[in-house]
């Protein structure tokens, strides 16, 4: 990419434009010259959107009624970015007071397109609910981790933490929903 600063007739560098500014001509100010210098790079970028989007270009002018080419080529390059996927599992029975662990199978064919995951506990009562991996006033985990493999998530709560408590100990009960994303 060409550097503005090295054009002619550029304003200097400030910090509202770090690289310089095109100036209009006016009476005692020459002005930018826009030519191939300035526009080089930027035609080039619209036909190389234009290429990766594998648009004929109409040769004619973006517009209503021609259509906008360049609109097109440009969102075909943003839906071209891998999506995220998501997917929510119910964690199902955990009697968090009697058990420190729970594997919960997470259905991910490559476990390693796993991007994200997020663990939300379901106290008893239905009335709160924590991140499982809860921290505590003082910054020290209190609550619990996961990790993942091949197939399951395994979920650990915290020994003496917020979790291992008759608040968190019904069965019968979903104890919570695991998000999880990822890519194709």
């Amino acid at each position: 990419m060409k550097k503005l600063i090295d054009v002619p007739n550029i304003a200097t560098p400030n910090s509202n434009f770090p690289k310089g500014y095109v100036v209009n001509k006016s009476t005692g100010v020459l002005g930018t010259k826009l030519g191939s210098v300035l526009f080089a790079d930027l035609i080039q970028f619209f036909q190389k959107l234009i290429i990766d989007a594998s648009i004929t270009e109409n040769d004619l002018a973006d517009g209503v009624t021609n259509g906008y080419q360049l609109i097109e080529a440009l969102e075909n390059k943003i839906l071209a970015i891998q999506p995220l996927n998501t997917k929510i599992i119910e964690i199902g029975d955990w009697d968090m007071d009697a058990t420190d662990s729970l594997p919960v199978a997470h259905g991910i064919i490559d476990f390693k397109t796993i991007r994200s995951i997020s663990i939300i506990i379901r106290n008893d009562t239905d009335n709160q609910y924590y991140p499982l991996n809860y921290v505590d006033d003082t910054g020290s985990l209190f609550g619990g981790s996961y990790s993942i493999n091949t197939t399951n998530i395994l979920m650990h709560r915290v020994i003496s933490g917020i979790f291992d408590t008759t608040s968190f100990n019904s069965t019968t009960y979903n104890r919570g929903f695991i998000t999880i994303e990822y890519i194709d």
